[in-house]
C-alpha cells in the first residue's frame, strides 16, 4: 500500500509523446523505493486518462483548456498540484535509473536540494555522453563546463516556478544553485537519462543562437531571474556566453550530419565518458571506479 502523501512528486509535462511517456512511467514503476507520485501535465489537449489505470500513484493535471503553453508552464501546473514533500522533474521522453527515488530521498535528508547526474542516450538507448557522474558538488561555473542539462530535486517549498524561455531547465538549475548559496550537492549513484531523438530541441529549432542572445540580453537588463545574486547573475551570464560560443562552433561544423551532443562529446571526451571538469577529476580520484 502506498502512502496518501508521497515523499517525492515527479513532475512530467507532456506533448504528443504517448509511447515515450509510457516508457518514462515504466522507469518509475521499476523504482526500488515506492514513495513517489507522477504528476502528468498535458500540454497538447489530448486525453491521457488511460494512464490512471497503470498505477494509483499517477495523477493527471487538468489543463483547463490550456495547450501549447510550453514545458515551463506545464511544469508549473504540475508543481501546483504536487503533494510530495520533495519534487523532481521527468520529461515525457526521458527515463531514470531504478534507484532514482531512493537516492534522491536519501540525499534530501541532509540537504534541501540536489542535482541529478545526466546521461544522454540515443533513441535506441545507446549512451552518448555522461555528465557530473563523478562530481560531489556543483556550482554554476562547473555546470557551465558541461554544456548539458542537469535537473534538480528539491524540497517542495524551494521549488521556484519555471520560466517560459528557451533553456528554461538550465535557467531553473542556475537559480536553484544560486539560492542554495552558490553550490549544490550531487545525488551520486543514480542517473537521469536524456533521450536524443529526431524531435529533440537541437534537432528541430533553427533559432537557438538568437535564443541564447535574447537570454543574455534579458539577464543584463533584469527581465530574467532578477532574484539572482550578483555572483549568480555573472556566473549564469558566463554559462550562456559559453553556450552561445559552442552553438556558433556547432553551426560551423565541417560534418553537418553530426548532432549537437555528439559534437560536444567529440570536443570534450570519448563516447559515453564524461567531459571531466576539475571537480569531476577530484571526485574520481577520491572515488575510483570499481
Amino acid at each position: 500500500m502506498h502512502s496518501k502523501q508521497p515523499a517525492l512528486s515527479v513532475l512530467t509535462p507532456t506533448f504528443r509523446k504517448p509511447l515515450l511517456l509510457r516508457r518514462a512511467l515504466d522507469s518509475l514503476l521499476q523504482q526500488t523505493c515506492p514513495d513517489w507520485e507522477m504528476v502528468v501535465s498535458p500540454d497538447d489537449g489530448a486525453d491521457y486518462s488511460a494512464l490512471l489505470d497503470a498505477d494509483p500513484r499517477v495523477r493527471l493535471v487538468d489543463p483547463q483548456g490550456q495547450s501549447r503553453t510550453g514545458p515551463g508552464a506545464a511544469r508549473n501546473r504540475a508543481l501546483a498540484h504536487a503533494k510530495g514533500e520533495f519534487v523532481a522533474c521527468l520529461d515525457d521522453d526521458d527515463t531514470v535509473d531504478a534507484n532514482f527515488v531512493e537516492v534522491c530521498l536519501k540525499a534530501l535528508k541532509n540537504t534541501p536540494a540536489v542535482i541529478v547526474p545526466s546521461t544522454y542516450v540515443s533513441s535506441n538507448l545507446e549512451p552518448i555522453r555522461s555528465v557530473a557522474q563523478y562530481a560531489r558538488h556543483l556550482d554554476i561555473p562547473a555546470f557551465a563546463d558541461y554544456f548539458a542539462t542537469l535537473h534538480i530535486s528539491c524540497r517542495r517549498d524551494m521549488a521556484r516556478p519555471w520560466t517560459s524561455y528557451f533553456a528554461e531547465d538550465v535557467l531553473h538549475t542556475c537559480s536553484a544553485i544560486d539560492r542554495a548559496g552558490g553550490r549544490i550537492d550531487v545525488a551520486v549513484g543514480t542517473t537521469y537519462r536524456i533521450t536524443v531523438h529526431q524531435d529533440s530541441v537541437c534537432a528541430t529549432r533553427s533559432d537557438i543562437r538568437p535564443a541564447y542572445e535574447r537570454i543574455l540580453e534579458h539577464l543584463d537588463n533584469g527581465q530574467l531571474l532578477a532574484e539572482l545574486s550578483p555572483q549568480g547573475r555573472a556566473a549564469t551570464r558566463d554559462l550562456f556566453s559559453k553556450r552561445l560560443q559552442m552553438q556558433q562552433r556547432f553551426e560551423a561544423r565541417a560534418d553537418p550530419s553530426i548532432d549537437y551532443q555528439n559534437f560536444v562529446q567529440q570536443h570534450f571526451g570519448t563516447p559515453a565518458v564524461s567531459f571531466p571538469t576539475s571537480q569531476d577529476r577530484a571526485g574520481r580520484a577520491a572515488n575510483p571506479a570499481p
